[in-house]
């Protein structure tokens, strides 16, 4: 496993010169209207460089694993989320309930209540076979019929739900919210790895603040009867929405692998804790 950084800072001459001198690749860009110009890039912790340019670059990064192929072959279950969100879902007030209103149009606490989901554009699938979408985050999946096809095939507790064309209403054939149907306990999750957990002062719900660095610990005694499930969505990357993890046990993710579909998942490791 190593831990990648992504940083996007401020130019600086110095920094592009280091990172250039240790052959690193990076994004320059210059915002127009603005005097404004920022660099980005990847670096790795086992990097020899990597003390030099992180202390150019200052703190504007945001970390990840990146685990080895045999990495995940090795591991017992896993958890799966798309890489990065690419659609844009329209009439989101018909799938969710907000509450605890703290401002023109915002709100604290967002609920999903429905699987009816619109879109105003086909889907450009490419070579992927899974997306997600910004409002509903990385953990909730929508596939194409390929994908589909072999996940009922497999017998999966899932359930598929047709994308409506916002104008018309109808199907667009080509596009399904896929709905993971065993969901585990609260009791599941062992707590106390890297969560900070927050109680809203206004109604008491309680959310689990996370990072990108989070490691999910889930207690084997919970698993023993799936072989695909999720957390309730008591996650929260940012201050107000949360999400689910999504798990898949060994067997799940190399049927995946061996269908090709795992192009735009990322799959991380689950710890199991034993008793």
């Amino acid at each position: 496993m190593k831990v990648k950084h992504h940083f996007f800072c401020e130019y600086s001459k110095a920094l592009t010169d280091a990172l250039e001198k240790n052959e690193v690749p990076y994004e320059h860009d210059v915002w127009a209207g603005t005097r404004s110009d920022s660099v980005s890039f990847d670096l790795y912790e086992d990097q020899a460089s990597f003390v030099e340019i992180a202390a150019l670059a200052g703190s504007s990064d945001v970390q990840s694993r990146e685990y080895a192929e045999q990495e995940l072959l090795d591991a017992e279950w896993l958890t799966m989320r798309c890489f990065h969100p690419t659609l844009d879902l329209v009439r989101e007030e018909e799938a969710f309930a907000f509450s605890e209103p703290f401002g023109d149009g915002k709100y604290r606490h967002r609920e999903l209540v429905g699987t009816t989901f619109y879109l105003k554009k086909p889907v450009k699938w490419g070579k992927r076979h899974f997306v997600s979408d910004g409002s509903l985050g990385n953990q909730h999946l929508f596939c194409d019929p390929l994908a589909r096809s072999a996940l009922e095939n497999a017998h999966l507790p899932l359930q598929f739900h047709n994308v409506l064309q916002a104008k018309t209403a109808l199907p667009l054939g080509d596009v399904f919210y896929v709905e993971i149907l065993d969901v585990l306990p609260q009791e599941a999750i062992v707590f106390g790895g890297g969560e900070e957990k927050s109680v809203c002062e206004n109604c008491g719900k309680i959310q689990y603040q996370i990072d990108s660095m989070y490691l999910l610990t889930i207690r084997e005694e919970y698993l023993k009867s799936h072989v695909l499930c999720k957390t309730q969505p008591i996650f929260a990357l940012g201050k107000y929405y949360t999400e689910p993890f999504n798990l898949v046990s060994n067997q799940v993710y190399r049927m995946i692998l061996e269908n090709d579909l795992s192009r735009n998942l990322v799959f991380e490791p689950v710890n199991v804790k034993r008793t």
